[in-house]
């Protein structure tokens, strides 16, 4: 999996592609916890728009991100979910 990072002034976009799964999802939280370490990021988005499969451990982490934003009062968006996610 590819992890993709798009800064703005209080935003970021992660751009994922391929597998979401025990292999990568460190990578994807690596990624979002340095975001939101930084103190500078608000509202982080993450694009699913080439993403082909999440099990069980990326949906966990896409848990743990959900709660560490909303202990930060940040916003956390997925966007470009398909159906077969």
């Amino acid at each position: 999996m590819e992890v993709d990072v798009e800064k703005y002034a209080k935003t970021a976009v992660i751009k994922l592609s391929g597998r979401l799964d025990v292999n990568t999802s460190p990578d994807l939280r690596k990624a979002v916890f340095r975001l939101y370490n930084r103190g500078k990021y608000q509202s982080i988005t993450i694009d699913f728009s080439e993403v082909s499969f999440i099990d069980t451990s990326g949906l966990a982490t896409l848990l743990e991100i959900l709660v560490a934003a909303k202990e930060r009062s940040a916003q956390l968006t997925l966007s470009n979910l398909s159906d077969k996610l």
